[in-house]
């Protein structure tokens, strides 16, 4: 009879400590504020990371660019082959390079500006969009010559413009206007406030 008494003093005593100590839980988690960030870090990480995709596919538009002005043939040889070193193929290299050193430029400058108006977004978006665009057209380019062109080249040529149409595409639609995501910085509006804030 003893050990039925002590034991079920136990439990009440187990229980209740339970129940105190889940009290305080729960009055601890409201009390203290949670970073806002932790809720919102999967939709501010994509477009961030798709910013810096833009980013990289710029940059490499812009040495390409560089490179196709000085050694035409250099980027072309891929593309079209042993044609490469003709005078045709040669000015057509240097025009495409002109191109991408423009485009490049241009995204990574509106890229890189530290302001959240809807007009300098709207800008870096277009420039996005422009390259990808541009390598897109690259890809229709390879695919209407694609039984006269070297056969490694091609696929090489249309996967790296494929890629880099997909990754500014996806760039220009997250630094629109309206993504929450500012050129050059962080996410407008990030800070703190607690859980069971209603505003």
């Amino acid at each position: 009879m003893f050990r039925g008494s002590a034991c079920s003093a136990c439990s009440a005593v187990r229980v209740g400590g339970c129940a105190i100590a889940n009290n305080y839980l729960e009055s601890d988690r409201y009390d203290h504020p949670v970073p806002e960030t932790r809720a919102r870090v999967t939709s501010l990480a994509v477009p961030a990371l798709l910013r810096r995709g833009a980013v990289a596919v710029a940059a490499g538009r812009v040495a390409i660019g560089v490179i196709a002005l000085a050694w035409p043939s250099v980027p072309s040889r891929p593309w079209v082959g042993a044609t490469a070193d003709d005078l045709t193929a040669r000015v057509f290299g240097r025009a495409l390079g002109a191109r991408d050193l423009a485009l490049g430029l241009g995204a990574l400058a509106a890229l890189q500006r530290p302001s959240a108006e809807a007009g300098e977004t709207r800008s870096a978006s277009a420039w996005v969009a422009a390259g990808a665009l541009s390598d897109a057209l690259d890809v229709v380019a390879s695919l209407a010559s694609w039984r006269e062109l070297p056969r490694v080249g091609r696929w090489l040529v249309t996967a790296s413009a494929g890629g880099a149409a997909l990754a500014g595409a996806a760039g220009a639609l997250a630094v629109r206007p309206g993504r929450g995501y500012c050129p050059g910085g962080l996410a407008a509006g990030a800070g703190t406030r607690p859980l069971n804030s209603s505003a």
